[in-house]
């Protein structure tokens, strides 16, 4: 069976969106397929990425926040963890496609 780029970056997208909330190994898996496959993504597929990252962030900030409102400031270390460590994905990505542009 031969697949094409378009159901290639399809399922890349699919398998993103699963790992984003999960607080298993599945999203270090992902973040490193992401990093495999990033310059052969194109531009739709990456800026997709880089912002359901930030929607996710602010999803997890409006719970804490309804959560807080009801007295229940605690967060999941889970939730942290795993927020950070696409933060830090994300903006690590960011850098070194600025530096490619830059030619750095």
């Amino acid at each position: 069976m031969i697949l094409d780029k378009q159901f290639d970056r399809d399922v890349i997208i699919y398998a993103f969106r699963y790992t984003l909330p999960r607080h298993t190994y599945a999203p270090g898996i992902m973040r490193d397929k992401l990093d495999e496959v990033w310059d052969s993504l194109d531009e739709f597929a990456k800026e997709l990425v880089l912002r359901e990252i930030i929607e996710h962030k602010e999803f997890l900030d409006r719970i804490y926040e309804i959560e807080k409102s009801k007295g229940n400031e605690e967060w999941s270390f889970n939730d942290k963890y795993d927020l950070k460590e696409w933060l830090n994905w994300r903006e690590r990505r960011i850098q070194m496609d600025q530096n490619s542009v830059n030619g750095s």
